[in-house]
């Protein structure tokens, strides 16, 4: 495995060489993508209980905060890292693919995340989602034009590009379901470009009203890569997610829905494009209640 020298800086890394040896030994359980602190490397290992993580990331202060806080990590720019294939069991990605520059940047990070990896990615992502509904209605989440976020991919690019990638067995589990524009990150529409969080202040009054649809917050996307990966793992995995949110969305009346929709490809227009492509994702689905 190599990584880019102009992207390493072994005064200020001095473990570098290190990390990876251990890397390469089989020490860790997963490699964590754009890792900052290390807050997503604690995340995932708590979250999913199979063993140890390791962390990239490009930000030189975030990668000495990560090992500050105790944890491996890699200065490095993954872009332009040669990763060995199956050197760690899972690859995890957490709001990360929206900060690279391009979606063919996020395609090649995916197709390699796949390789690294032998049992399954867990990607959590913000949604970028019914757009031009807000608008419509003079209103916006707050995120989805920070400048920061550069590759604004909906649901369905990923639903695309798992299609060019040959991936069909995948999950994608909405989470955090905002309600109405009371909700902090429903700004106006005129809030300027990385506005952080409503304030009646700074961007005067904004339609109250409660959405006719379903938004969500973020979605964590679980890609099963390997059929060697035991179903019951799998199911152990994918059931680590917010269990409120699960069953939100496992509802009786959403399964209901699903069910109907699930045995048929033709699916009624009335749905939102977000609700479209949650739907699709569960023809996928592993749960069964």
């Amino acid at each position: 495995m190599s990584v880019d020298i102009a992207y390493t800086d072994e005064r200020q890394h001095p473990n570098h060489q290190q990390l990876l040896k251990s890397l390469k030994s089989g020490e860790y359980s997963f490699i964590d993508l754009g890792c900052g602190t290390g807050e997503s490397i604690a995340h995932c290992e708590n979250q999913f209980k199979r063993g140890k993580g390791i962390g990239f990331d490009i930000s030189p202060s975030k990668i000495a905060g990560a090992i500050d806080n105790g944890y491996p990590a890699i200065f490095a720019d993954v872009t332009k890292t040669d990763f060995d294939d199956d050197l760690v069991d899972f690859c995890t990605m957490m709001d990360f693919l929206e900060h690279l520059r391009t979606e063919e940047a996020a395609v090649a990070i995916l197709e390699a995340a796949g390789k690294v990896a032998k049992d399954f990615l867990f990607i959590r992502h913000p949604s970028f989602e019914d757009r031009d509904y807000l608008e419509s209605l003079e209103l916006k989440l707050d995120w989805t034009d920070w400048s920061g976020h550069r590759n604004r991919m909906l649901l369905s690019d990923f639903h695309r590009v798992f299609a060019s990638l040959g991936w069909s067995d995948y999950i994608i589990i909405p989470q955090k379901q905002i309600l109405s524009s009371d909700h902090p990150a429903i700004v106006p529409v005129t809030a300027a470009t990385d506005t952080v969080r409503y304030n009646a202040t700074v961007h005067g009054s904004k339609r109250f009203l409660t959405f006719n649809r379903p938004l969500w917050t973020q979605f964590d996307i679980y890609v099963r890569l390997s059929p060697d990966f035991l179903q019951q793992d799998w199911l152990n995995v994918v059931s680590t997610s917010d269990q409120n949110s699960i069953n939100e969305l496992l509802s009786k009346e959403n399964r209901r829905l699903f069910r109907k929709l699930s045995a048929s490809k033709i699916l009624p227009v009335e749905q939102s494009p977000s609700e479209l492509s949650i739907i699709s994702s569960i023809r996928h689905r592993i749960f069964k209640r």
